[in-house]
């Protein structure tokens, strides 16, 4: 479909009900029903389907600023109530949109608030859109689903309750909705998407697939499939997971990200079983299957039937990016069929839109063994980025220059991705979004192309090698200095993860002892089994600190194991380390069991190895952390009854 229609928004008018009378009917009813403007923020709180999806698309048509949130926790209601207030207070919404499970918990909050005057809710008007689902087939499996598909089916004879609703005046400069960015620095805000930079990014994402498909001798734009199981309210599962494989024509397939927790090589089964060509997700979802299909036999292995060999594209992003990862899953899954060129890596971030650079690092195929490890973690190439017009450039954050090929600065980007700014904050908007390289033109040389041109300062540290390829080394925020070294925090942690089984990966925070340095200090959640084990856990403690002083050269002055699932994040699941220390110097956090040393008593490292490490993160300002979003999804489940697919296990996918 031409850009130029994709957001006329013509192109929800698909064949499928769902989309041609509810996305329409939504749209009228926010329009002229419920009296709302064009521009008028409206919050949405759902969880899993189909309804968020609609929903999502009425607003895009009537031009309201969609608001996507988490849905609340039952198990951590008041936290997950307060966060949402931050949102409700940063932009003002004229109502909240709501699932019918959001909607019960809230009517119970209501009658719990009877007997203590306060719901905790944020003070707005409630809806409760009426979107029917259907139940598919899922490819054999028993489950229910719902879904679609966009193109070439014959549309259901169903009956339309309310007339259409389009909004002619929107313009590709329109704010389309507000993606509130995580927060993992500070509190969130709230990320101002147009229609333009939709329309550009998911070109972005389409154009760079078929592309990285194509170099490989597949057709360029063939009918692709794709399949996801990511969160659809938050920046990556939404647009790249939902959005572009909708306006691209391609045919999706989806599950919960509540099954994939329970079942996480349900994922590969479905994928399998769905003859999926497209997938993406964190670095830790890989780990996470490469693991059970470790634990399993050889007979359960069997059992699963895997045919991974139609598998074009497993696109690594959102968190950081291992090369161990990388390799060890591409060998493990060779077994069953999975190409050697379908690894992917990828970096993106909310101020974005939320694609920037990718990369394929093995697009000849055949085995990872004589790819470097170095080449495993790039996260883009960044001559391919200029291709699609992304200007990328490493700055000194400092001194606003670009640095030497090959030296770490902060990464500054220019595009019609570029967000318009962050919601109500325009001092903090003119210095992220509006920067300007410095240069010198004294000399009487041409001036650079880009020298009228504003950057995103994307406050992440990277750098360059000489043959373009983009590495991202750490937040520039989160820099740990420690005997006048600058640590990256990611590169410690992922040695603290690898050293103890007990301890929970993507649950460990390291900084600095203050903001300007001291000694090092490590914050870790340990698995609840090992509570009753103090032998364990002081062991777990030890080995965290004998790894990271043989491969960083930094002797820990402080471990700290904490209790499972207490350690601070944002929304989308990423570590909060100032605000982690901050509560370990107040006395704030539910420690299990630390141990401490002092400086003058810290043991030389036996081994020095150099500071930044060999797996380098791929960036910590992308879409949600998965694991923790997830599981946060879990506990909704548990506490909600969510579907019959989560009450009993059994899966479901929603295909598009």
């Amino acid at each position: 479909m031409p850009a130029s229609l994709i957001f006329r928004l013509n192109f929800i008018l698909v064949d499928h009900a769902l989309s041609k009378t509810s996305v329409s009917e939504i749209a009228h009813l926010l329009r002229v029903e419920w009296g709302l403007s064009k521009g008028d923020r409206v919050v949405l709180a759902f969880d899993f389907g189909l309804r968020f999806f609609a929903v999502f698309l009425g607003c895009l048509r009537a031009g309201i600023i969609a608001v996507p949130v988490y849905p609340p926790n039952p198990a951590t209601l008041k936290k997950s109530l307060k966060k949402l207030q931050l949102i409700v207070d940063d932009c003002a919404p004229k109502m909240a949109l709501v699932c019918p499970l959001v909607n019960k918990l809230r009517l119970a909050s209501k009658l719990r608030a009877v007997a203590t005057g306060k719901s905790g809710w944020p003070d707005l008007t409630y809806h409760c859109p009426d979107v029917k689902e259907e139940k598919i087939a899922t490819g054999g499996m028993s489950s229910s689903g719902v879904g679609w598909r966009s193109g070439g089916g014959r549309s259901a004879d169903v009956k339309r309750t309310r007339p259409s609703f389009d909004d002619p005046t929107i313009k590709p400069q329109d704010v389309a909705f507000l993606q509130f960015t995580s927060g993992s620095t500070s509190d969130p805000k709230g990320v101002m998407l147009t229609y333009g930079n939709l329309t550009h990014n998911i070109g972005v994402i389409v154009n760079s697939s078929n592309a990285q498909i194509a170099a490989r001798g597949e057709v360029a734009d063939g009918q692709r499939t794709w399949f996801s199981w990511l969160p659809t309210f938050h920046d990556m599962g939404l647009i790249q997971g939902t959005l572009a494989p909708f306006v691209a024509g391609w045919t999706a397939a989806y599950c919960s990200p509540i099954t994939f927790m329970r079942r996480p090589l349900v994922w590969l089964e479905l994928m399998s079983k769905e003859k999926s060509q497209m997938t993406a997700a964190p670095d830790f979802a890989f780990r996470l299957c490469l693991r059970k299909w470790e634990e399993m036999s050889p007979e359960s292995r069997t059992a699963l039937h895997l045919d991974l060999k139609h598998i074009m594209f497993m696109q690594n992003a959102a968190e950081p990016v291992r090369s161990s990862t990388v390799r060890d899953f591409a060998e493990a899954f060779a077994a069953v069929g999975l190409p050697g060129y379908a690894s992917n890596a990828a970096y993106g971030l909310a101020e974005h839109t939320v694609g920037c650079a990718s990369f394929s690092p093995n697009p000849g195929g055949g085995g990872l063994r004589h790819v470097p490890d170095e080449r495993l973690q790039a996260s883009g190439d960044i001559h391919f980025s200029a291709s699609l017009h992304m200007d990328i450039k490493i700055v000194d954050p400092e001194t606003c220059r670009e640095v030497p090929t090959g030296e770490t600065g902060e990464m500054w980007i220019s595009s019609d991705s570029v967000a318009a700014g962050y919601w109500g904050k325009p001092e903090l908007t003119r210095g992220t979004f509006r920067a300007r390289i410095k240069y010198d033109s004294a000399d009487g040389s041409l001036s650079p192309p880009w020298a009228n041109s504003e950057f995103l300062r994307t406050g992440d540290l990277c750098r360059v090698d000489a043959e373009g390829l983009l590495y991202v080394e750490g937040r520039l925020k989160d820099l740990v200095i420690v005997a006048g070294r600058n640590i990256y925090p990611q590169d410690i942690e992922f040695v603290a993860q690898d050293a103890s089984s007990l301890v929970r990966p993507g649950c460990i925070a390291v900084f600095s002892e203050t903001e300007l340095g001291g000694g090092l200090e490590i914050v870790m959640e340990v698995r609840s089994l090992s509570k009753k084990n103090v032998h364990a856990v002081t062991e777990a403690l030890e080995a965290v600190r004998r790894s990271v002083m043989s491969e960083s050269g930094l002797a820990p002055s402080r471990v700290v194991a904490i209790k499972e699932r207490t350690i601070p994040k944002t929304t989308s699941g990423k570590i909060q380390r100032r605000k982690t220390r901050a509560m370990l110097h107040a006395g704030a956090l539910e420690v299990v069991q630390e141990l401490r040393f002092d400086p003058v008593e810290t043991p030389p490292p036996a081994v020095r190895g150099p500071a930044p490490l060999s797996d380098r993160e791929e960036s910590s300002a992308t879409a949600p952390t998965a694991v923790s979003a997830a599981e946060r999804a879990l506990h909704f489940a548990s506490s909600s009854k969510l579907s019959p697919q989560t009450a009993d296990g059994n899966t479901s996918t929603v295909r598009l």
